[in-house]
Formats: C-alpha cells, structure tokens, sequence
C-alpha cells in the first residue's frame, strides 16, 4: 500500500519496501496512536456501518460537504429510506428531493 508525503510543491507517492525502516515504525505508531483514539472517542455515524453500500457512502460523503455531520445524521436514514439508490434518486422530482430531505439539515 503506497504512503503519500506530502510537500509544498507537489505530493509524491512511494511504495513500502522504499521507505526507511525508522520511518515505517512512526507510521506504524502513529496509526496505532489515531486507531485507539477513534476507538476511545469516535462518534457513531449511521453511514460507518459496515454493510453501507456505495451510494450510501457516497451520499453521506456529499451531505457532508454541505452542513454538520449532526445534522447529516438526523437525516441520513430518512434519506436513504426514500431513496435507497441511484435510480431512485434520479427519478424523483427535483423539488421533492430538495423539499423534502435537504431542507432537514437546516441549511
């Protein structure tokens, strides 16, 4: 799995196997650091569940570039109940999806 470091002027991807050893182990640690973070104090989010599906990821992920994961979270289910997929989605009127799911995050 590639690690990305990150520079001012560009972003450079290397492999594992390149990286030198005392630098792999900060990696290693720092992920154990936030793994245990997450797991302490992490918030329960309806679309971390592990039998979300694509769309239901990918909506969540666009709701939450426009307002609060809060406010995405009372919402959310309702959401995905009326529109379950893609297609789904698509065919509804433009001003029932708007009204009736968008305007509950309060935005």
């Amino acid at each position: 799995m590639p690690v990305a470091s990150i520079d001012m002027e560009e972003t450079h991807t290397v492999e594992r196997d390149q990286l030198p050893q005392e630098m792999l182990q900060r990696v290693f640690w720092l992920r154990e650091r936030l793994l245990c973070w997450f797991v302490q104090h992490g918030r329960s989010f309806p679309w971390r569940e592990l039998s979300r599906s694509t769309y239901e990821l990918a909506v969540a992920e666009v709701l939450l570039q426009r307002t609060t994961a809060a406010g995405v979270a009372r919402a959310f289910p309702g959401l995905i109940a009326r529109f379950p997929t893609w297609e789904a989605m698509a065919d509804a009127p433009l001003a029932v999806k708007i009204r009736r799911k968008f305007c509950a995050f309060g935005t």
